[in-house]
């Protein structure tokens, strides 16, 4: 079991919150999409809602279901500089516009699940994308620690959650 809900006191007209990181996205991406492309993508998407739906199943009906939109990839410096085990891996300016490019892919995959009158119609998308992208698409030095977490969220991401409440 993926995931137990039972063990969570989650009841009628609750949201459940689900994050989809980066990292796994990325992870997944690097290995499937030379010979998958774009179907890598779409499979990787598609199975995390089904998984979803299938948390969801376990829960009251009136339960919401609110998908985060992954946050852009960190541009990572080198990490020597910044104390980080000598094996964290640099990447090119290519690998790097690919990482920006596959957040972007990803999030408008599952905003348009949510928004398609569809299986998954029932699911609110909260894009957090732009809040947390500098002009170049890389996550914002001040939303992050250790260069990847996301730790500041702002009254502006507030603002984008209780917006999306409202809807």
């Amino acid at each position: 079991e993926l995931l137990r809900v039972g063990e969570y006191d989650i009841g009628d007209n609750d949201i459940a919150m689900f994050v989809f990181g980066f990292i796994d996205v990325n992870h997944h991406l690097h290995k499937y999409f030379a010979t998958q492309g774009l179907a890598a993508l779409h499979s990787l998407v598609d199975n995390y809602f089904e998984t979803i739906r299938g948390v969801m199943r376990q829960l009251p009906p009136s339960v919401g279901v609110w998908v985060h939109g992954i946050v852009p990839p960190a541009n990572l410096p080198d990490p020597q500089q910044v104390h980080m085990q000598e094996t964290t891996p640099t990447n090119s300016a290519e690998e790097l516009r690919m990482k920006v490019l596959f957040s972007i892919a990803v999030n408008s995959r599952m905003r348009r699940l949510c928004d398609e009158d569809g299986e998954y119609s029932d699911f609110h998308y909260v894009d957090m994308f732009d809040e947390y992208a500098d002009a170049e698409g890389f996550l914002k030095q001040e939303h992050t620690f250790m260069y990847s977490h996301v730790f500041n969220y702002t009254d502006a991401t507030k603002a984008q959650v209780a917006k999306a409440v409202l809807q």
